[in-house]
């Protein structure tokens, strides 16, 4: 349920809402992914973010929307975060939390069941909304980040448009970590780490 991205050092937003306005400037990325390509109905995903501090909300604001095709589904996403910003020790530590709505569609038509009249596969394209929450931590030094952060907090379930189907959304996990070491001014090691879970 969630999307998968390479480079997750550089787009922190897509799970963490604790991101937003980290930094003293307006961030955006722009990603698009296609696995598999040649086979048909090859997972295609793709994500805007943007965040911004806003010093009088003592953090910053950010959006977050994806858009992602897998086969017969089809899924999009679209979250607003705040996270407050604080300075702890060497570095700065924000909380944060994400709220905005999920949209899954699927397309029944593409189905072919080894026994028809399956009340749990749709006979036709049917699609249903959900609102979404997720929350987050995020430390970060001049030189060290960790984040831990939690997406569909509330598992909620989408009731699909035929009145009979359901897609139940999991509680997701995730953590994110990285250091930044200067060999020489011009060349520098960035060792990650990205885990995520539905627990």
């Amino acid at each position: 349920q969630v999307p998968q991205f390479s480079q997750n050092m550089f787009n922190k937003l897509a799970n963490n809402p604790a991101i937003a306005g980290h930094s003293e400037f307006i961030n955006a990325s722009v990603l698009h992914r296609s696995q598999w390509v040649g086979f048909d109905g090859a997972p295609t995903t793709f994500n805007f973010s943007v965040d911004a501090p806003i010093e009088v909300l003592h953090g910053g604001i950010g959006l977050n929307i994806f858009k992602d095709n897998i086969q017969f589904y089809d899924n999009l996403s679209l979250q607003l975060s705040y996270a407050y910003q604080t300075d702890l020790g060497e570095g700065q530590l924000g909380i944060g939390a994400s709220a905005g709505m999920f949209q899954a569609g699927l397309d029944g038509t593409q189905f072919d069941p080894a026994e028809p009249g399956d009340p749990a596969i749709p006979t036709g394209e049917v699609s249903g909304i959900a609102m979404d929450f997720g929350c987050g931590l995020y430390y970060n030094t001049q030189d060290v980040y960790i984040g831990l952060s939690s997406l569909s907090i509330t598992e909620p379930v989408i009731d699909y448009s035929d009145g009979q189907s359901t897609y139940n959304m999991a509680r997701h996990y995730f953590l994110l970590a990285g250091y930044y070491h200067e060999i020489n001014p011009l060349v520098s090691l960035n060792p990650s780490i990205y885990l995520k879970s539905d627990g």
